[in-house]
């Protein structure tokens, strides 16, 4: 899953994209713009596994929660896909809120929050931690 080299900015800008990402997939859900929707969760999810591949030592238990949450993002774009734009389920029992141990720390999360920022992200179902809820980054 994760690489022999490890490249933990890259983990988090990938994570941050994601993030961006699954944010505008859900504004755009919500909008009726399906098609729109399903090219952002498809951005997601290659995102989520770009991070997956950039992760190293250390962070096995984040790097299979980003596999699960990879894994809920294409499930709904099969949902999607299946129901013709139409969801029978709603997007929050369909994918989880994942809360990563890597960005717990805060100097994890202040190297994330500039890519955040500089890629809009507003919301997502990928918790970073404490102290990002503290800057209004989780989705609720």
């Amino acid at each position: 899953m994760a690489s022999e080299e490890t490249h933990p900015d890259e983990c988090i800008r990938r994570v941050a994209a994601a993030l961006a990402a699954e944010s505008s997939a859900f504004e755009l859900e919500q909008a009726g713009n399906i098609p729109g929707a399903i090219q952002e969760y498809r951005a997601c999810s290659q995102e989520l596994a770009l991070a997956a591949a950039a992760g190293g030592q250390g962070q096995e238990e984040d790097l299979e929660k980003l596999e699960r949450h990879r894994q809920q993002v294409l499930d709904r774009m099969g949902h999607l896909k299946d129901h013709n734009g139409t969801a029978a389920i709603p997007v929050e029992e369909q994918i989880e809120t994942v809360q990563l141990q890597m960005l717990h720390d805060s100097s994890e999360v202040n190297r994330l929050l500039p890519f955040c920022a500089a890629l809009g992200a507003a919301g997502g179902a990928i918790v970073l931690g404490p102290a990002a809820a503290a800057v209004g980054l989780c989705y609720v």
